[in-house]
């Protein structure tokens, strides 16, 4: 097939750009009567060439080097050992009309894939194609071009296998545009062709729907190291190692990992895996983290076994909590409901011992049993945050009963059986805080005071400070007056020389002042030390470190204060949110003191003005108190003044006097059990009586540094291996290096080979590195790569990659490849 006059002047004039010389062999003459044409718009002479002449052409061209010449020969060309211009033609250019050749040329092609060419002329046609092809052209695309046009069609950044398929995918499975231009452009053959050599696809199908589904069974069944059903056979593949590798890198692959988890629940219906993977063992189930239908099912049985008490169950081998603890690390899909089940039977499992002492007491809860309330706490959280009370219900009514009936009444009612205000240390006293936190200090000291800000939401706060290098931590506490509410707290935290309560309102004197808002509480605080300043906290998070900077300049006592907890808990309406104003009462701390730091604020002291106790259970017309008094009395649900004598079981009581250092005639009674007085207000979250939760309050001591961080990621090496590969499938010991700490952070490592190329031969791995623990056994895991089939040759380097995904670093480790496998397809995933 010939081009038109025009085509051919055009072309010809580009290729006179580079050459002076052109020869062109016109087989059956199509243009010999088109030549002066040609001749008058070309930046060339015409030298007609004869048969004869081949000489005299030789000598003429010789003689004439300086000018551009088209040599046009209306014939075909000769053989090599008839043409006495081959010389010449070497190194001269050379021209066809034939629609192909210049197509073929075009595309960069070698003279061996005109066929091809010819055969898949209508992909061809278009010059835009033709230039999008140009950029895939390698010596692979010469061999095959089928690779190009599929490359073109799909627009690829790389032309890899796993990114053909990506991009396939993205394009749906019903309808799919790319498929359907496939088979416009003749490359749809070739693609299943690959499939078969790739994975080993065998079906008459040929749908992408099929494909898919195969790919995601062969993949589970590879995962969990069991036998492929002979029901599914027909989806059966035979290069596993290539589809462990391929669909490894599709589950993980920055760009296509959403079209995986959507493929991922679409097979899961379509295939009606749950009722295969119901044939399995649990053991081989867990071994599964890609599938939102496996993790019901392993939520599903961990369930029961708690509804039917049997919290040591072990299923594969493992322990209920240590399921959650490593599926929760790893699940894409359900970790929220594995953290609640893991809290939630931290929770069933905790005992308690009663105290033997006051003493024993305070010790046991700010050491250990403080986290039994951080853990009731975050399964609250959670069980709001996963939002499905159908499946989870019956574990949340089993968890509210023992965290209330085993540990918080319990331990209510055993503190209260050795309490006595008399015992508590002087210092320990959170009337005299000023005068042994505040007062000893020389140099300036920042008081955060957060209304409610019980001692197990400080323990978190000091988990999270303790994060950063630049940030030193200490823990006191302090036990609150009685009753344990804010108008007592907040003044008792101020210099005083004595306290008083007012008789009929809830105010607590301070040298004779009120001391019910800041304004107040700076003025008392002044009186002490003119250099004292008192602050909102939701007012120095608007400001800026100059403006942050200014308010502190030349201040040596700072009291911040802050009510996140309290404002939420003290309303009914909202009082539900407690747990969520506690999380958010911690983060506003935390953001403060690092803005403290940046500006050289070097000391910290946090602490709070009362505790709180919270269930989620509504309280029964049983849990409450009558509590009949004929003098007036000052009443809340946790506790009452009066100064008359009641005599009622299960109520406490201590002498105000004996609180507040006076002579006070009123009494302070409070339950000595979880249950309240008959009182208006909140229901579930109470505070103001006698309990570790309500009374024990942190003294959280921080020192900050304005230097810079020294904290590193932490080292993940490879373990003890001989570095030798036999199989397709490789076990990869690793090693952390040193326990997280502030100074060694957390990091999540990719690992994965590389040939000499740089190109990846085998799945990605990805590894959290996390542990805190210093025992070298536990720092300790091994997981296994899958390497693609394919040939690879012992003389080569390939290389083991362990990559931190957080910094970017990657380390390498040479490994001796002793592998020969027959199917080769020369593709790279």
């Amino acid at each position: 097939m010939a081009v038109n006059v025009g085509t051919v002047i055009t072309r010809l004039n580009q290729e006179f750009e580079s050459q002076k010389v052109i020869f062109w062999y016109d087989d059956n003459a199509e243009f010999n009567e088109s030549i002066p044409e040609i001749e008058s718009n070309i930046d060339a002479t015409v030298w007609q060439l004869h048969k004869s002449e081949q000489f005299k052409t030789k000598l003429f061209l010789e003689e004439h080097r300086d000018t551009k010449y088209l040599i046009y020969a209306p014939f075909a060309k000769p053989a090599i050992e008839q043409n006495l211009l081959t010389d010449i033609e070497k190194y001269s250019g050379s021209f066809t009309a034939d629609i192909y050749q210049l197509t073929l040329h075009d595309a960069g092609l070698p003279i061996e894939q005109l066929q091809f060419v010819k055969e898949h002329f209508k992909f061809f046609k278009s010059q835009e194609r033709i230039k999008a092809f140009q950029k895939y052209r390698d010596a692979r695309v010469n061999q095959t071009p089928e690779f190009g046009v599929i490359a073109t069609i799909l627009k690829l950044n790389r032309l890899q296998l796993n990114e053909i398929l990506f991009k396939l995918f993205n394009g749906g499975l019903d309808g799919n545009k790319y498929l359907s231009e496939f088979q416009k452009y003749g490359v749809s053959e070739f693609f299943w062709k690959l499939m078969n050599r790739e994975f080993g696809y065998v079906t008459e199908e040929n749908s992408l729907v099929h494909l898919l589904t195969a790919l995601f069974l062969n993949y589970t069944y590879a995962e969990m190291e069991v036998d492929f059903p002979k029901e599914l056979e027909n989806f059966k593949m035979e290069q596993i190692s290539n589809v462990v590798a391929f669909m490894s890198d599709f589950s993980d692959s920055y760009g296509a990992h959403e079209d995986f988890e959507k493929y991922a629940a679409e097979i899961w219906d379509k295939a009606n895996l749950q009722k295969h993977l119901r044939k399995v063992s649990q053991e081989a189930l867990q071994k599964i983290n890609f599938f939102a239908g496996v993790d019901q099912m392993i939520l599903t049985t961990i369930i029961e076994r708690i509804q039917a008490n049997d919290l040591n169950a072990r299923l594969g081998g493992k322990e209920l909590g240590e399921i959650c603890a490593q599926r929760g690390e790893k699940s894409k899909h359900r970790n929220a409901e594995y953290q609640l089940l893991e809290i939630g039977l931290k929770v069933l499992q905790a005992n308690f011992v009663p105290y033997d002492s006051m003493e024993n007491a305070i010790a046991r809860y700010i050491t250990s049993e403080y986290q039994v309330d951080t853990l009731y706490r975050q399964f609250v959280s959670l069980y709001v945050k996963v939002g499905d009370t159908d499946t989870y219900q019956a574990v949340k009514v089993l968890v509210e009963r023992q965290y209330i009936n085993q540990h918080l009444n319990p331990s209510i009612q055993s503190w209260n059986d050795c309490f006595d205000y008399d015992l508590i240390p002087r210092s320990k006293r959170q009337l005299n805080f000023y005068r042994h936190q505040v007062a000893p200090e020389t140099n300036r000291v920042v008081v955060i005071i957060s209304d409610a800000l019980r001692f197990e939401l400080a323990k978190d706060l000091q988990d999270r400070l303790e994060q950063n290098d630049r940030i030193s931590t200490s823990m006191d506490y302090l036990l609150t007056n009685l009753p344990s509410v804010t108008y007592m707290g907040m003044p008792s935290l101020l210099p005083h020389r004595q306290v008083e309560l007012m008789e009929d309102k809830k105010i607590l004197l301070v040298n004779g002042q009120p001391a019910d808002n800041r304004e107040k509480r700076e003025k008392i605080l002044q009186e002490h030390n003119e250099d004292s300043v008192a602050y909102q906290l939701d007012d120095l998070k608007k400001l800026s470190s100059t403006q942050l900077k200014q308010k502190f300049a030349n201040q040596k006592v700072v009291y911040v204060y802050h009510n996140q907890v309290d404002a939420v808990g003290d309303n009914a309406k909202n009082e539900d949110e407690v747990f969520k104003a506690s999380a958010e009462a911690i983060s506003e701390i935390d953001k403060l003191i690092e803005s403290l730091r940046t500006i050289n604020v070097a000391h910290v002291i946090v602490t709070a003005d009362h505790g709180y106790i919270y269930r989620e259970e509504k309280l029964s017309e049983t849990d409450k108190i009558d509590l009949e008094s004929t003098q007036p009395v000052m009443k809340s649900l946790r506790y009452a003044i009066t100064a008359e004598k009641i005599d009622e079981i299960g109520v406490g009581c201590v002498p105000l006097s004996t609180v507040l250092g006076n002579d006070d005639p009123r009494y302070v009674y409070y339950p000595k059990s979880a249950n309240v007085f008959k009182a208006s207000g909140s229901n579930n979250y109470v505070h103001g009586g006698s309990s570790l939760q309500e009374m024990v309050v942190p003294v959280l001591d921080v020192k900050t540094s304005s230097n810079k961080s020294q904290a590193e990621y932490v080292e993940l090496k490879l373990g003890n291996s001989s570095k030798r590969v036999t199989g397709l499938t490789v076990p990869i010991p690793l090693i952390q290096t040193a326990p997280i700490s502030d100074k060694v952070l957390p990091a999540d490592y990719r690992i994965y080979f590389i040939d000499d190329q740089g190109n990846l031969i085998s799945n990605q791995k990805t590894v959290k590195v996390n542990s805190t623990a210093n025992d070298v056994g536990k720092q300790q895991q091994q997981i296994q790569l899958t390497l693609r089939s394919q040939t690879y040759d012992r003389s080569k380097a390939y290389q083991l990659v362990i990559e931190n995904t957080d910094s970017g670093e990657k380390t390498f480790e040479k490994f001796a490849f002793d592998i020969t496998i027959s199917n080769d397809f020369g593709f790279d995933f």
